[in-house]
């Protein structure tokens, strides 16, 4: 699946020698042979610059792929929950704002209570109408604090950035090492190219000579 990140954009060129114009001027095919024994001498070095075979480096790969990937998913519930509590928290800000109101509305009776509501009527329209939305979210009446759901947030602030710091590790070793496997792989493509013309220079010429 990481090959799926990776472009391929030619890295060596390998001259084809096997054409009439090679063979026809000694010069040019020894300029060529030249290029091309340079050409292929990096790619060998290009191969074992990091003393891995390609299947290893593929393993790897795979395998920090698959970190990344549980990293994705990891930050996932993490983002969602997150969202929740910042959806919900200014409702239980309201809440504990308002309450006060309807605790001392009701330690009043009489004409002192209706007083109280003259003066504090919008309080307790407002309470009552986050009472009801806090219902509708909280059915079983487990309403949290605004001091418990900050100190989630805190928590799950702190495991994001852990979670994050993991995804982002595996992201860089994965394109560290698809950029390693692309090099492996330009430069083996370019070697079975060398040898190809070798052998294709040398029929050519063979053909000429008969």
């Amino acid at each position: 699946m990481y090959k799926k990140c990776m472009n391929y954009v030619p890295k060596y060129r390998i001259i084809h020698t096997d054409s009439d114009k090679f063979t026809q001027s000694q010069d040019l095919a020894n300029w060529a042979n030249l290029e091309n024994m340079k050409t292929a001498s990096r790619a060998i070095n290009e191969m074992t610059a990091d003393n891995s075979a390609l299947e290893e480096l593929e393993d790897a790969a795979h395998n920090a792929f698959a970190q990344r990937m549980a990293a994705v998913e990891a930050l996932k519930p993490i983002q969602e929950r997150w969202n929740e509590i910042e959806d919900i928290l200014p409702v239980i800000e309201k809440f504990a704002q308002y309450k006060p109101f309807s605790i001392q509305y009701s330690s009043l009776s009489g004409r002192a209570q209706k007083k109280y509501a003259r003066e504090h009527d919008y309080e307790l329209s407002e309470f009552q109408r986050i009472f009801a939305e806090i219902r509708k979210r909280f059915p079983d009446k487990k309403v949290p604090t605004v001091k418990v759901l900050t100190k989630e947030k805190e928590s799950l602030q702190k495991l994001y950035e852990e979670k994050n710091a993991e995804y982002i590790t595996a992201k860089k070793e994965a394109d560290r090492l698809s950029k390693l496997i692309q090099t492996k792989q330009q430069s083996q493509k370019a070697l079975e190219q060398y040898l190809q013309n070798e052998q294709a220079a040398k029929q050519k010429k063979k053909q000429s000579l008969e």
